[in-house]
């Protein structure tokens, strides 16, 4: 009798070291937690200064289908486009182009010439 441990004791110890594990897991899962709430904060925060850099950084650059029809002028930060009898399918294009980018706009004009030819006066910051 004197080598032999007692069950309990063992028993005893399992669940200690049960214990023991189940907390620290429990932690780890709660940090994992923590880190993945501030990952997505962090990834929400750099999405929307990307589109601010990109807002007030950007000058405005015309593709080139649209250099024969339309004036670009840059004075400081503000872009001036001027385009007198320009075809109205150019035109949808050509502000497909500016909406879907991200400008602001400061000041917008479209006059109808006929059935296929308009103006266009636009002010880009």
């Amino acid at each position: 009798m004197i080598g032999r441990i007692n069950p309990l004791y063992i028993l005893g110890g399992v669940s200690v070291l049960l214990l023991i594990s189940i907390l620290s897991l429990y932690s780890i899962k709660s940090n994992y937690t923590d880190a993945k709430i501030k990952y997505k904060e962090t990834k929400e925060l750099t999405t929307k200064l990307v589109a601010l850099k990109r807002l007030y950084s950007k000058r405005f650059i015309l593709p080139r289908k649209y250099n024969s029809s339309v004036e670009v002028t840059h004075s400081g930060a503000t872009t001036k486009l001027y385009a007198q009898k320009i075809n109205l399918q150019e035109l949808n294009s050509l502000m497909k182009y500016i909406i879907n980018s991200t400008y602001q706009i400061q000041s917008f004009k479209i006059e109808k010439i006929s059935k296929t030819k308009a103006t266009l006066k636009m002010d880009i910051k």
